[in-house]
């Protein structure tokens, strides 16, 4: 009787252990990145987006536009457009934005925690996508987020390695 006792006891604790190490890693943050290049235009667009589950917490965008492709020649002709739409990004709580201008061209790079973001107010930004769904629940998918930026020409980077610009 006690064999069956410890028996069940080392069972029920094996049962547990499992239990807690498949909800820790069913938990666990984890990453996936995108990148659209553009070798004659002189673009280069890089997304990581962190998840949970189906569910991103937080996505960074690093971007490099070459004035080529802005539709100028030199920093002067694109800085005040450019300016006044990284204003739009400034003290909005779950966003950072840093705008840097080049001898080549401009380098953005954009981090929204979508924990802490107001999905309205990130709407109206220029260059951000969220459908209804997305701000009526005030979650971003990953699924839906991978299939928008396939059927863009994103590729997934899945060993870290981005193409660079030549």
């Amino acid at each position: 009787m006690k064999k069956r006792y410890l028996k069940q006891l080392l069972v029920g604790f094996v049962t547990v252990f499992s239990l807690i190490t498949l909800i820790a890693c069913g938990s666990q943050e984890k990453k996936m990145s995108f990148q659209r290049i553009d070798q004659n235009l002189q673009y280069d667009l890089r997304l990581t987006y962190y998840y949970k589950g189906d569910i991103v917490t937080k996505q960074t965008t690093n971007s490099f536009w070459s004035y080529k492709t802005l539709g100028a020649t030199k920093k002067e002709d694109v800085k005040d457009r450019i300016d006044k739409a990284s204003q739009m990004y400034q003290n909005i709580e779950g966003i950072k934005e840093k705008v840097t201008y080049e001898e080549k061209g401009v380098k953005e790079t954009v981090e929204i925690n979508f924990n802490k973001v107001d999905f309205d107010k990130l709407a109206t930004l220029p260059g951000m996508y969220t459908d209804k769904n997305t701000r009526k629940s005030k979650k971003v998918s990953m699924k839906a987020s991978k299939e928008l930026l396939t059927s863009k020409g994103f590729k997934e980077i899945t060993d870290g390695k981005f193409e660079k610009l030549k």
